[in-house]
């Protein structure tokens, strides 16, 4: 599992823009402490389970066809079997979820995201529900790879 200097700094570098490492350090440490004041649990225990119900089994990758004159996309499923790989993967869902265009302020919308996550609620747990049917619809293609 992953400890809590590798989650902030995980978390941090999905929310640092343009090199702004100290707002996003003030962003994430007060969202930490308005978790922890409002859920009974630690701040740590919950991100942890937001971003375990995040982490997507599989992928979608699209492939083009070479020829040029026919240009249709393949999609194709992929398995993710790097955990590091599918936890940034699921970060990054979330941190995009939260910039979405809302009334909300980033900060308000990364706290609710992260407490509806760990009730399995967020839209970036929709995200990964549509994700995962979309790749076991397209299972047919999955012969094609290496396990």
């Amino acid at each position: 599992m992953i400890n809590k200097n590798k989650l902030k700094n995980k978390l941090l570098n999905h929310i640092l823009d343009k090199g702004k490492k100290r707002i996003s350090e003030k962003i994430l440490l007060k969202n930490f402490k308005s978790i922890q004041k409002s859920q009974k649990k630690s701040h740590n225990e919950i991100v942890k389970l937001a971003i375990v119900n995040l982490t997507p089994m599989f992928r979608i990758i699209k492939l083009k066809n070479k020829r040029g004159r026919n240009k249709s996309v393949t999609e194709i499923p992929a398995f993710l079997s790097n955990y590091t790989y599918r936890t940034s993967w699921g970060l990054k869902h979330l941190v995009n979820n939260s910039t979405s265009k809302t009334t909300y302020n980033f900060f308000n919308k990364l706290k609710s995201e992260i407490i509806n996550n760990t009730m399995h609620e967020g839209s970036a747990i929709t995200f990964k529900n549509e994700l995962q049917n979309k790749a076991l619809h397209k299972k047919k293609y999955f012969r094609h790879y290496r396990w």
